[in-house]
């Protein structure tokens, strides 16, 4: 039975640089505290 792998989207902070693997990008930068508007997929 073979398993359905969902790919994540990867997204980074154009301020500071954080990458993150998620479905959507982050409501704020972990690193940074920039708003979710400086998050763009890559």
């Amino acid at each position: 039975m073979a398993e359905t792998l969902k790919l994540k989207k990867k997204w980074r902070c154009t301020v500071c640089g954080y990458a993150c693997n998620a479905d959507e990008a982050p409501e704020s930068c972990p690193e940074c505290y920039a708003p979710r508007e400086a998050f763009v997929e890559e």
